[in-house]
């Protein structure tokens, strides 16, 4: 049975309630191919936005306020911090993207080369959004927005600053996207709406100028949007392009063990469709080498602390023990209402 919320939710602070950072500090290149993997795409900020809501309850007319099960977004921010990991210490591995620079009388500089994202993320609420799809200046954008919360009725479940649903829907946001013709909205290249039956409004995206979106056609569960989220990102942040990303996250939910997980892969879209999706969002970038020291249990997978990852999160102690007491973080979890 899917979990009700217990306690109370504070309602969120704004930009400041939930920040991450990736460092990527890009050194000079020692030569003319690195030159080339550094460049970033046109149009891109290299950033990477998560919006979440999961709102405590939503109102009725007839019955008033209705709990609402709870997204563990906690867990899929995990789940793509961990997937920037992997990606880094792939691109580590690989001999051939970690030149040593020689100095004149001196030790060898060593390289290395990094995922060219930089990872942050807020609540998702009309102001947020809005600001996401069609910001007013050209820094301010994100070349990823990924949106987490549930789907109905081809609503967008947003939170309303108080812990209540706002169902934003796909009139309100045809509104916003219609901003982005005198907006600097250029440099967003992929939405992905990690949320259920959304496929109206990931059309309404591509029709506004967004080349990639990624949605899905039916009731979505978390453990299957786990798995794929972790082998998208994972490939999108070693600079893949997006369609093959995008074939990296349906080939691991064909393989997986869980039939659900299996059938799940039938459902995901990358719009438009018949399109080659061949751009590359988050190219490798270098930066001087740091000395790492293993974590735990590991002999080759860097510290947390040592990939330059930060934390903070607002204070939903109780929404997340919550979670964590019924197991919706790891078992199914539908994103509808």
């Amino acid at each position: 049975s899917e979990p009700e919320p217990e306690g109370e939710l504070e309602p969120p602070s704004g930009d400041d309630a939930l920040q991450h950072v990736a460092e990527v500090v890009a050194a000079p290149p020692c030569g003319a191919e690195e030159q080339e993997l550094s460049a970033a795409p046109p149009n891109s900020s290299g950033r990477f936005m998560l919006l979440y809501s999961s709102p405590l309850c939503y109102r009725d007319e007839a019955r008033g306020m209705i709990p609402l099960p709870q997204i563990p977004f906690d867990r899929e921010w995990d789940v793509i911090v961990q997937a920037y990991d992997e990606a880094a210490a792939s691109l580590r591995q690989d001999p051939g993207l970690t030149p040593a620079a020689r100095r004149p009388g001196r030790e060898p500089l060593r390289s290395e080369v990094r995922p060219g994202a930089m990872l942050s993320a807020q609540p998702l609420t009309a102001t947020s959004l809005q600001r996401a799809l069609a910001p007013v200046a050209a820094g301010n954008t994100a070349s990823v927005l990924h949106l987490s919360a549930h789907g109905a009725r081809d609503c967008l479940v947003l939170e309303d600053g108080r812990g209540t649903a706002h169902f934003f829907s796909c009139e309100m946001l045809r509104d916003v996207l219609g901003l982005r013709a005198t907006a600097s909205g250029g440099g967003l290249r992929l939405v992905l709406l990690n949320a259920c039956s959304l496929r109206a409004a990931g059309a309404q995206l591509v029709d506004a100028g967004i080349p990639h979106v990624v949605c899905s056609s039916a009731d979505l569960q978390d453990s299957a949007s786990h798995v794929f989220l972790c082998a998208f990102y994972g490939s999108l942040f070693q600079g893949s392009t997006v369609g093959r990303a995008f074939n990296a996250g349906l080939v691991a939910l064909r393989s997986h063990s869980e039939r659900a997980a299996q059938a799940a892969a039938g459902h995901f879209l990358l719009l438009p469709e018949g399109q080659t999706h061949d751009e590359v969002l988050f190219p490798p970038r270098w930066e001087a080498a740091v000395p790492r020291t293993p974590s735990r249990g590991s002999s080759t997978w860097p510290a947390r602390g040592q990939a330059k990852h930060q934390f903070f999160f607002p204070k939903v102690e109780d929404q997340a023990a919550d979670s964590d007491s019924s197991g919706s973080g790891s078992g199914p979890h539908p994103r509808s209402t």
